[in-house]
């Protein structure tokens, strides 16, 4: 199975809201300790984030797959 690239539209992007400063650092911390832990939400078929957008930044910035 291929592993084909998650596609963040920006129209889902603008509906999340941004999270304080402090709780995007805890997950941070929590996901470089424990990896990501929750599934992103994908739009089937079309590859599309639909949830998961903050987990997504931070592990792209550490290289975690």
């Amino acid at each position: 199975m291929s592993k084909q690239k998650i596609l963040v539209d920006a129209e889902f992007a603008g509906l999340i809201w941004e999270l304080p400063r402090e709780r995007f650092a805890r997950l941070e911390k929590n996901i470089l300790a424990d990896g990501c832990r929750e599934a992103l939400v994908v739009w089937k078929g079309k590859n599309i984030l639909v949830d998961g957008h903050n987990r997504l930044k931070i592990c792209k910035k550490h290289d975690i797959p």
